[in-house]
């Protein structure tokens, strides 16, 4: 796991060979995720992204499938809809990519391929940062009166202000 964290895009983490595989990386605090990438040496043909804040209760942030078996590099980014609170974020490959190696008489056969990760990247906000942007939310609003030509912006301004209310409450 240290390596899929360490900041490095060559070194990497590989998985064990067959499905499912998981990773699970601990934040050491929790935060506000919105944003993860996904940086692979070798390219998981279906998986999913979780957060959790307990190790036990996890949510699904993101679902990726691939109809291709390719080998190689590839980079994906996943924009969080709903942010989420996040301590631990796991990595579940449901299937690595299959190819062909050779089978145990010698033969060549179809072959579940493990998953390389260079970077597991998590992009987001601590509670302290929530707290200011909440504040200057406020006194933003406290100073703008909604017209109709800012009907759209203030209602949405108003609708992002609660959804960092409710993460900051529960």
């Amino acid at each position: 796991i240290q390596n899929a964290t360490d900041g490095s895009g060559t070194t990497q983490t590989s998985l064990a060979y067959g499905s499912p595989q998981h990773l699970i990386v601990d934040l050491q605090d929790e935060y506000i995720i919105n944003r993860m990438v996904m940086n692979f040496s070798n390219t998981p043909t279906e998986y999913k992204l979780y957060s959790s804040t307990d190790k036990e209760t996890w949510i699904e942030l993101a679902y990726d499938k691939t109809d291709k078996d390719t080998i190689g590099a590839r980079v994906d980014t996943h924009e969080i809809l709903k942010m989420a609170k996040a301590r631990y974020l796991k990595f579940e490959q449901l299937r690595g990519f299959m190819g062909v190696n050779y089978m145990p008489d010698g033969t060549l056969g179809p072959f579940e391929y493990s998953t390389g990760i260079f970077e597991v990247e998590a992009y987001g906000f601590s509670y302290d940062e929530i707290g200011v942007i909440i504040e200057d939310v406020e006194r933003i609003l406290a100073e703008t009166t909604k017209t109709a030509e800012n009907e759209k912006m203030y209602d949405f301004v108003v609708q992002e202000h609660q959804i960092l209310q409710d993460i900051l409450s529960g």
